[in-house]
């Protein structure tokens, strides 16, 4: 094997995919925003942030 194909066949791993999924709940679900307002998406980014930003800290 080649140094180009294990290079391609890597994967990568998003560590804060199920933060993403908690602060789509809550904006979305649980906080009743419509998906495509601009106040969902300022909302979702705060929630994941804050979250985001409390796990690296620990």
């Amino acid at each position: 094997m080649n140094e180009n194909n294990w290079k391609k066949e890597l994967k990568t791993v998003d560590i804060f995919c199920p933060l993403q999924w908690i602060a789509d709940k809550l904006t979305y679900e649980v906080f009743g925003i419509a998906r495509d307002t601009h106040l969902a998406a300022s909302v979702n980014f705060v929630v994941y942030d804050v979250m985001k930003i409390s796990c690296c800290l620990q």
